[in-house]
């Protein structure tokens, strides 16, 4: 397992929390400096736009850094020079943000801003335009409270109207998770990636109804988001845009 410089905010995620802070000054910052500077984290960036102006010397930032100044000089001061040569190049990996060596000795690692990665897997189905999805990410991971699975189901469209996906995919719920039998907690967000104009997440309840047999499962609580393809990949959509216009104006 490697571990990993904790990068905050995916490319999406930072486009909607700009979209959701476009009434802050960001006083002539550009937008790889604000990233840079704060990592994409969510607490330090909703720190800095406070009061409406963006401030790269909130409090939250500054404790960041005496911390930081800190646990270098105690480095300094009690690790010799091998294992010195060893802290260095992590420090080098986090400015990267790269990945060190599993078995990077844990004092000089600073566990309040890393953390190792745990496992993630995509996977993608053997058949072309499955019935269900276009891919499934599966993330797993121990916590105090258990083991967790985390699926992502992905489906891909740029259609107008698109068949029931949702649906599709909890019609297979025993397809997908009879390896990971009752030992872990199982949560699912579906993601779609398609023409909508906006970042939107929505809540879907579970769903239980009454059958002949008894009580019929449908599916769990689960989160549905729409991801617009143009943020997802730019080229892929204005090459998707030049063919429609292209169409369209033929059409005319």
């Amino acid at each position: 397992m490697a571990i990993h410089v904790h990068v905050g905010f995916t490319d999406t995620e930072m486009t909607a929390w700009r979209d959701r802070n476009k009434g802050i000054d960001m006083r002539g910052y550009s937008r790889a400096e604000i990233e840079d500077f704060t990592g994409r984290t969510p607490l330090l960036l909703d720190s800095c736009g406070e009061g409406g102006t963006l401030r790269l010397n909130a409090p939250e930032i500054e404790s960041i850094v005496r911390q930081a100044r800190r646990f270098v000089t105690d480095m300094k001061d009690t690790l010799d020079d091998r294992r010195w040569a060893v802290y260095r190049s992590y420090v080098r990996a986090c400015i990267a943000g790269n990945v060190i060596d599993e078995d990077a000795p844990e004092e000089i690692i600073d566990h309040r801003y890393f953390y190792d990665v745990d496992e993630l897997v995509l996977y993608i189905p053997d058949s072309y335009n499955h019935l269900a999805i276009d891919a499934l990410v599966v993330h797993l991971a121990e916590t105090d409270e258990g083991k967790t699975a985390h699926l992502y189901p992905i489906q891909v469209t740029i259609a107008e109207r698109h068949k029931d996906s949702e649906t599709e995919f909890f019609l297979r719920w025993g397809k997908w998770c009879p390896q990971l039998g009752d030992e872990y907690n199982i949560s699912v967000t579906f993601l779609w990636i398609d023409m909508t104009e906006q970042y939107t997440t929505t809540a879907i309840e579970e769903n239980v109804q009454s059958a002949r047999r008894g009580l019929q499962y449908l599916n769990s609580h689960f989160d549905v988001i729409h991801i617009p393809l143009a943020q997802v990949n730019a080229e892929a959509w204005n090459r998707y845009k030049r063919a429609k216009d292209g169409l369209d104006r033929a059409r005319e």
